[in-house]
Order: structure tokens, then C-alpha cells, then sequence
């Protein structure tokens, strides 16, 4: 790992007695466990911690440390990370978060080594950490987070042919990233995202592509792919094998989220229509046996565009 990549990247410190520290602290006594608190999102960089739905990691040494049911445990490890929801009150008004449960070991992996780009497509993106103090566990996540900046750029740069810009390789690579999902973004959003963090991406870009042999920088922020057609096909292949798998995890997702939720039917409908701006309404028979007529339902929203 460069430690000009892992200086590169812009994550903040959650500061002590800040609203978002008090949410932070409040979400470590959940669970057992859980060593330290990573916040990413639209929330994370509007700063507005009561509108619309908070984005929290918990990380965690174990699974087994973390749940009660050797189940919840099980599932948190075959397939990571579980989701869950929260209402918490603070002294501002009431946190509206959805925390997921990751095990340090699962966040280095997911942003190192994993193939699908769930981790590491998330965490490519400059984030705010709470807590991991003591032992190496700081330096850790760190990395963790170096690599996941690292693996996007050279992931992304078999989707562009010839010169590109840090932008059109970030956004390019972002776009493909949640296109893998279950998901529906604005047009545009990953043009936002970069946007909000462009001197933390074209850092990243610096000091990762100027390490790549396959390729040259020909003027400041353009670069130049010298991939052959191969090596550029074999590239995208695997994005396209990435869509296939992270489809089919998606739904699993959402299923793990349907019993992890409570209310679970309504989080899934109303973050579809958070994110597509479109109004759904829930037939009966779906709300009553989700397991038997949601499929069906699901399936009609998918032909409707509202997730894609």
C-alpha cells in the first residue's frame, strides 16, 4: 500500500460533542463489540443529521461478539454486512439511521479483496470515523479505507479508452459501482458526489495512477489508458460479471433487510421512493405475505424503472 494513497485521502475525525459524535456514541452501545463507527452518505456530507435517513457502519471484532442468535451471526458472515434500522433521540430531535454490521476483518477484505465492489465502492468515497481507539485498530480501518480508493481508480480505468480526466474515471467507475446494486440514483448523482469531494478524488487519482503501468499522465488531472484490447475487454468483462453477481446478492440483501427491519416492507418501499421519486403504495395481500406476493410486486417496480 502507498503511503501517499493512505495520506491522499480527505475522512474526517467526528469531533466530541458534536451531534453526530452523540449519534455515534449512542449506536456503539447497540451492540457488543463494536470498536468504532464509519458515517458516509448524503447525510454525512450535508451535515444534516435529522433529515432523511443516516448512513452509520459498525464495525465490529466479531459477529458472534455482535448478535445474540447464532442465525443473525451466520448471516452476518456468509453474506456481509447486516442491515439495520434505528430511531434515536437526541438533543437536536430525532436520528433517522441505518446501521449495517462489518467485522474489521470483513472491511479489509471488502475493500482489498473482495470482487464484488459493495465495500470498496462505498468506502472509495472520503467518509467520517468515531472511535477505533487503541491498539492497531485506527490504522487498520485506515488502510482498509486506502485500499478501497485505490481498488475503484484501477478498477475503472479498463472503462475508459484513451485520455481521461479524474472525473470521467471516478464517476465512471462510481456509476458501475451502483449499477451493480439494487438501487435507483438520480441522474447525476454520482456527478454530485464527485463534485462535493473533487480534491479528495483527483488526490487519490494522483498518487494512484501515477504507480500504474498502464498508464501515462499527459497534462495535469488527464491521463492516458495504454490498456490493449484484451486487457480493456477482460476489464469490463469484469464489471459485467460484478452486475450479474451483485444483482443476485442484492435481492438476498433485501430479503436479510426485510427481517432485519422492523416494519421491513415499508424501509424497502420508502428507500425505493427516496431514491427514484416516485410514489408507491403497498398492496395488502403484499403487506400480509411479503414471502409469497412481494416477488411479484418487486417485480412490477423493477419493469417501472423505479430500480434498476
Amino acid at each position: 500500500m502507498s503511503t501517499v494513497s493512505l495520506a491522499r485521502r480527505q475522512d474526517v475525525l467526528i469531533e466530541a460533542g458534536t451531534p453526530l459524535a452523540e449519534l455515534c456514541d449512542r449506536l456503539t452501545e447497540v451492540r457488543s463489540g463494536v470498536i468504532g463507527c464509519i458515517a458516509y452518505g448524503s447525510c454525512l456530507r450535508s451535515g444534516e443529521i435529522f433529515a432523511g435517513l443516516f448512513d452509520v457502519y459498525l464495525v465490529v471484532t466479531s459477529y458472534s461478539k455482535a448478535h445474540r442468535s447464532r442465525l443473525a451471526a451466520g448471516f452476518n458472515w456468509l453474506l456481509p454486512p447486516n442491515v439495520y434500522y434505528a430511531q434515536v433521540p437526541l438533543a437536536g430531535g430525532l436520528a433517522r439511521v441505518k446501521y449495517s454490521i462489518l467485522s474489521l476483518k470483513d472491511l479489509e477484505r471488502g475493500c482489498a479483496k473482495r470482487f464484488e465492489s459493495y465495500v470498496w465502492g462505498r468506502f472509495a468515497q472520503p467518509v467520517g470515523l468515531f472511535g477505533f481507539a487503541g491498539s492497531d485498530h485506527a490504522a487498520r480501518v485506515r488502510h482498509a479505507l486506502a485500499h478501497a480508493g485505490q481498488r475503484l481508480i484501477r478498477e475503472s480505468v479498463a472503462l475508459n479508452r484513451g485520455e481521461f480526466t479524474s472525473r470521467e474515471l471516478i464517476t465512471a467507475g462510481l456509476s458501475m459501482s451502483y449499477a451493480t446494486e439494487l438501487r435507483a440514483e438520480k441522474p447525476g448523482r454520482v456527478m454530485e458526489i464527485y463534485d462535493f469531494a473533487e480534491a479528495h478524488y483527483r488526490a487519490l487519482c494522483d498518487a494512484c495512477l501515477q504507480d500504474m503501468a498502464e498508464v501515462d499522465q499527459v497534462a495535469h488531472d488527464r491521463w492516458c489508458s495504454k490498456l490493449g484490447a484484451v486487457s480493456r475487454l477482460f476489464g469490463r468483462g469484469k464489471w459485467l460479471l460484478r452486475l450479474a453477481l451483485g444483482k443476485l446478492a442484492s435481492i438476498v440483501r433485501l430479503l436479510k433487510a426485510y427481517f432485519t427491519f422492523r416494519d421491513g416492507i415499508d424501509y424497502l418501499v420508502w428507500k425505493l421512493a427516496r431514491h427514484s421519486g416516485q410514489t408507491i403504495e403497498v398492496p395488502k395481500r403484499v403487506r400480509r405475505f411479503p414471502l409469497i406476493f412481494g416477488w411479484a410486486f418487486f417485480l412490477r417496480l423493477y419493469r417501472q424503472g423505479v430500480f434498476k
